[in-house]
């Protein structure tokens, strides 16, 4: 079950940038040659073996990097079918997208983490909410070890 969901979350991600790049009529070369502009060259062949399944896997850095040639977020080459639906989010758990980016993203209303805690500070930030968000910011100074240049 956990090769199968494996597999199966590359094989999305596969699909999701062939489809944007098939889309936007954009060669693998040409998405090849934006990697390498933008300091992290990806091979053509690396592009279309992993398109076509040849290569199994895209590591952190190419999967930041292709989703930037491609102009996408990264998450969603992750999770592409905004905004309800299906995905397999963990072996067994199907979420929706919108779900599964909330949860990706650290949005998860019922965590307690520091991403919880850097996304309550920035609404309070946008909102104005100064003082609160100077009391969530303090808190994730304190508890998560946050770097804040004054």
């Amino acid at each position: 079950m956990t090769q199968q969901w494996r597999e199966s979350f590359n094989d999305r991600i596969a699909e999701t940038a062939k489809s944007v790049r098939e889309r936007n009529n954009w060669s693998a070369r040409e998405i090849s040659d934006r990697t390498k502009e933008l300091g992290y060259p990806i091979s053509r062949d690396t592009i279309t073996n992993f398109e076509i399944r040849r290569k199994k896997v895209l590591d952190v850095p190419e999967l930041i990097v292709l989703a930037e040639a491609l102009y996408v977020d990264p998450l969603l080459l992750l999770f592409p079918d905004l905004v309800d639906g299906k995905v397999e989010y963990m072996p067994g758990r199907v979420v929706s997208t919108g779900d599964a980016l909330r949860l990706f993203a650290g949005m998860d209303e019922n965590l307690n983490t520091p991403l919880r805690t850097f996304w309550d500070y920035e609404s309070l930030r946008q909102a104005n909410e100064e003082r609160d968000a100077k009391r969530t910011l303090d808190f994730g100074v304190k508890y998560y070890g946050w770097t804040v240049e004054d």
